[in-house]
């Protein structure tokens, strides 16, 4: 698989853990580990963003 295609995938999934774990904070409120994989889902989806960028130099 090509360094863009994973980067692609991390993005989409990082986007998917953050948006899942916003929601679930927002329903049933707040915890240390919605904190905890919010800050994962932030870093795999900006991860996957300079993945993307540096193939595309």
């Amino acid at each position: 698989m090509s360094e863009r295609r994973h980067g692609i995938v991390e993005a989409g999934f990082g986007l998917l853990i953050l948006a899942a774990n916003v929601v679930d904070a927002a329903t049933r409120g707040s915890s240390v580990w919605n904190f905890v994989a919010i800050a994962l889902g932030t870093a795999l989806l900006f991860y996957g963003f300079t993945r993307v960028a540096r193939a595309g130099s």
